[in-house]
């Protein structure tokens, strides 16, 4: 007679484990979706940016690239993502070798406190300095993506403006 009970209980078991895991499931599904953002926040139409010059200078063991850059928009703007190609087309993130974007996570900030500093007509003039051991050996183009603080349910978050971007060819900027 026990024979036959021993089964059962074990399929009970079975059928407990499986209920767990998919109630288990279904909670952590509606807390994830929780901390997935809707829509991703958009910069205002009007943000704009101009290369207005790009100057390379060699020196002993590496070589400089000076940018200029004009807010030729409506907004004001926090900083820009910037990334640089070499022939082979390879693009890599050139953000740490200036001293505005050493540590902010792959981006050139103008200020540390999360505002928008550089107005509309301004310019600023960054300094990137490659040495030998720098991953590109020569910078072809430069594309660089805008980026501003603006307030969302009463934070500041970052927003890419990614409409805005620019991409310019660079002549003679090379380790020589």
């Amino acid at each position: 007679m026990m024979k036959g009970k021993k089964g059962i209980s074990i399929m009970i078991g079975y059928v407990l484990l499986i209920s767990a895991a998919i109630v288990m499931s279904a909670f952590v599904y509606k807390w994830m979706k929780s901390y997935v953002p809707k829509e991703s926040l958009k910069c205002p139409e009007g943000v704009s940016v101009f290369i207005k010059e790009i100057k390379c200078e060699n020196f002993t063991g590496g070589f400089t690239m000076n940018i200029t850059l004009k807010n030729t928009g409506r907004f004001n703007i926090g900083g820009y993502f910037i990334h640089a190609s070499a022939d082979t087309g390879k693009s890599i993130d050139i953000s740490p070798y200036t001293p505005y974007g050493k540590g902010k996570g792959g981006s050139v900030m103008f200020s540390n406190f999360g505002e928008n500093p550089l107005k509309p007509n301004e310019e600023i003039t960054l300094v990137f300095n490659f040495s030998s051991g720098a991953p590109l050996n020569e910078i072809y183009s430069v594309d660089i993506i805008p980026i501003r603080f603006q307030i969302e349910n009463n934070k500041k978050r970052l927003a890419s403006c990614g409409d805005a971007r620019i991409r310019e060819t660079v002549e003679n900027c090379a380790f020589r």
